[in-house]
């Protein structure tokens, strides 16, 4: 591998209106898989931002897709290392620790979640 698109690049490339728009889209589009990568989590990072751009007209989910589907043809996608935690991680019994108070809040709100995204579904 010569180069590694960061998910900026790749936003730059894809959005016109980018300030760093022509450069991108040129390094881009002369990058070859067999020298060109990019991280996995890139390709949703792209169709992420592409589909919420405070732009007119909206950039759709469908051209989002394919400006993902191109990045795929060009560069190799690769799964990049979890660093490893460097603080002992926290008791399993954390939970079961913490104050009376605290768990009840936690209930709460993990109802009233459930509760929002259950009503949504069934709104749309």
């Amino acid at each position: 591998m010569r180069e590694f698109f960061d998910t900026s690049v790749l936003i730059a490339a894809f959005h016109g209106g980018h300030v760093h728009h022509l450069p991108s889209l040129k390094r881009f589009a002369a990058a070859e898989k067999k020298h060109s990568a990019c991280g996995i989590h890139s390709l949703a990072e792209v169709y992420a931002v592409m589909t919420v751009l405070p732009v007119k007209p909206m950039i759709p989910p469908e051209q989002a897709l394919l400006f993902v589907e191109e990045i795929r043809s060009r560069l190799e996608s690769q799964a990049l290392p979890i660093p490893r935690p460097r603080h002992r991680p926290p008791h399993p019994d954390t939970l079961t620790r913490a104050r009376p108070s605290c768990i009840g809040r936690l209930a709460h709100l993990t109802a009233g979640f459930a509760q929002l995204v259950a009503t949504k579904m069934i709104a749309d």
